[in-house]
């Protein structure tokens, strides 16, 4: 109805810094058996994802989530790149039952920084903020593929790029007219298996890399 505007009555406002801690996050460490035990199926399978490394996150601005969801079902035209191999890809337009491509696809696929954490996501610092960046979505990643074919073919074919912890990717400067990597960022890329070792280190190791330096010490 043009002109109308709902009434709608906000949440209450967190006064929050980073020095608080949210309590019942502490409380639901996916290790503790009580917790594990009342945690749902589906609860359980995102948390084995993030546990396993076979999952990515990616926090989005409280005011971008119309335009993000909108993009799995209307494809996106990026005019600067001409033919590009990373343009938005429509799910296949043949519906018909037994179309497993339009099962396992069913909608729009397109290119979106992510984040690999380490399992669980410890040792990681939330940066999210109430008033611009409040949540985010998780991709939980494909353990096996179809053909048997393994995930190091699958990210090259599917161009899914990847760098470690501190690289300045910068891919919005440092990509050519048809969607190819310049100034040695093809080079710079890392499998999905290298980042779970990467993570498995800074996690475990006295002394890890981080953005191509070796950190002394860490936070161990």
């Amino acid at each position: 109805v043009g002109g109308f505007t709902p009434k709608i009555d906000p949440l209450p406002k967190f006064d929050l810094t980073q020095k608080d801690e949210f309590a019942p996050l502490l409380e639901s460490d996916p290790d503790d058996p009580v917790v594990w035990a009342e945690m749902t199926e589906a609860e359980r399978e995102v948390v084995e994802a993030l546990r396993d490394g076979f999952a990515v996150v990616k926090t989005i601005s409280n005011t971008e989530w119309t335009s993000f969801l909108h993009r799995f079902v209307t494809p996106v035209v990026n005019r600067r790149l001409a033919q590009s191999k990373h343009e938005d890809r429509p799910p296949p337009e043949d519906a018909k039952e037994g179309n497993m491509e339009k099962h396992l696809r069913p909608f729009n696929s397109f290119v979106s920084s992510t984040s690999l954490l380490p399992s669980n996501g410890k040792k990681m610092r939330c940066y999210g903020s109430t008033k611009q960046y409040v949540t985010g979505v998780v991709f939980e990643l494909p353990r096996s593929h179809s053909g048997g074919d393994d995930e190091d073919n699958v990210v090259k074919r599917t161009r899914t790029w990847g760098w470690m912890a501190g690289y300045s990717a910068k891919t919005e400067f440092n990509i050519d007219m048809r969607g190819n990597l310049i100034n040695g960022r093809e080079e710079a890329l890392v499998s999905l298996a290298g980042l779970r070792k990467l993570n498995q280190s800074y996690l475990h190791d006295k002394d890890y890399e981080i953005g191509g330096r070796i950190v002394k010490g860490g936070l161990n």
